[in-house]
């Protein structure tokens, strides 16, 4: 789960290759914020 690379994997990974996302580089789930401690 931990691949680093700017590949189709399909996961928001924090690549520089893959930052055309619309999601944060961390949670996998569709367009959340990041668990903030509550």
């Amino acid at each position: 789960m931990s691949k680093k690379g700017g590949s189709h994997s399909g996961t928001p990974d924090t690549s520089s290759s893959d930052g055309h996302r619309d999601k944060p580089p961390g949670p996998t789930r569709p367009y959340e914020p990041p668990p903030k401690k509550k």
